[in-house]
């Protein structure tokens, strides 16, 4: 920041869209643990209506997000549809897009002051390209949309967002790579599930590295970057990546969790290219299969990002060291998830 900008702001009144999920939850307790107002807009209930104000409700109803957003000065956007082949592209597009721009819609309307939105490093992947400490400046969206809808929706709501930036409403756009730790739904779970039930191969390319977020830092993340959004701040208008460890293949980072569980893989791996096509013929004949192509892309090739721009325009550095956030994981998944689902 120059001299003539202020440090930081209070960012006020807070909504948080998608406050049941995962991130959300971390972005919400975080809130109220700096005595915030805070908001829960979330299709499902939220589980301590004592802490926050609950409004049960879908983003993509204008009435429900005019309400949401009544009073409010700072909204993080953390809800979408995530990966799943199952689905058909009319979902994304309803609720990542449409979806996206009732939100931007409502903040303008009701005179929120800034709006920070959670994208995904998918909106710049293109095919089994690989990236290596990539910055923001060197990550261009695909020439050619990508051919799940999940990408393709992302990049046109992150569009939007950066598009809506004014001089009423400062907006920016954060891309955490990899998302992990508790109220996961998806990633350890399933890869636990899978190992359990017998199917133990490893597969993708040795050695390929992958940057991850663990989810209270991408929380912290996204308050900085509330408390650093103003018109013409060098947030407004930005797209940032963020991570926190050092890169590190999957298996290296699924190992001490299924050591936790008397779980293991083998060490033989099935190449990458012979799974991208079992991975393919699975999805069409079951859809809701755990192993997919994007699966794969996640496990085989190297995606690796660089945070310093984050660093530098608004403090970003991960708050909790990484062995702190393995127990954490450990502790919830002993606390909320049973292998015999």
């Amino acid at each position: 920041m120059n001299s003539k900008e202020p440090a930081k702001i209070d960012i006020g009144k807070c909504l948080v869209i998608g406050g049941n999920g995962q991130l959300g939850r971390a972005i919400v307790k975080q809130l109220v643990q700096k005595k915030k107002f805070v908001r829960v807009l979330d299709l499902n209930e939220y589980d301590d209506k004592d802490i926050v104000d609950v409004l049960v409700g879908d983003l993509c109803d204008e009435k429900t997000m005019t309400k949401a957003c009544k009073g409010i000065d700072t909204v993080f956007h953390t809800a979408s549809v995530i990966y799943n082949p199952s689905l058909p592209d009319s979902i994304f597009y309803k609720v990542n897009v449409d979806g996206n721009r009732n939100v931007i819609k409502a903040c303008q309307e009701s005179d929120v002051k800034r709006l920070v939105y959670t994208s995904s490093r998918d909106v710049i992947r293109s095919k089994n390209e690989p990236h290596f400490d990539l910055k923001e400046v060197d990550a261009p969206y695909p020439k050619k949309p990508p051919s799940d809808a999940y990408s393709r929706t992302k990049i046109i709501a992150e569009q939007d967002i950066i598009k809506v930036n004014s001089s009423t409403l400062a907006t920016c756009a954060l891309r955490p790579t990899g998302i992990w730790g508790p109220y996961d739904a998806h990633q350890i779970p399933n890869i636990l599930k899978r190992v359990k039930a017998g199917k133990n191969v490893r597969f993708g390319k040795k050695g390929a590295l992958f940057s991850r977020t663990f989810v209270e830092n991408a929380a912290h993340a996204h308050f900085l970057a509330a408390e650093y959004l103003y018109p013409g701040s060098k947030v407004a208008g930005e797209k940032y990546f963020i991570t926190d460890y050092e890169p590190e293949s999957f298996w290296d980072f699924m190992d001490p969790i299924l050591e936790r569980y008397n779980l293991s893989t083998t060490k033989r791996s099935v190449p990458f290219w012979l799974m991208y096509i079992i991975a393919t013929i699975t999805e069409l004949f079951n859809p809701k299969s755990l192993l997919n192509r994007f699966t794969v892309m996640q496990i085989s090739v190297n995606h690796t990002y660089n945070y310093e721009k984050a660093t530098r325009d608004f403090g970003y550095k991960p708050i909790i060291p990484k062995e702190e956030a393995i127990e954490k994981t450990i502790q919830w998944l002993d606390s909320w998830f049973t292998l015999d689902e």
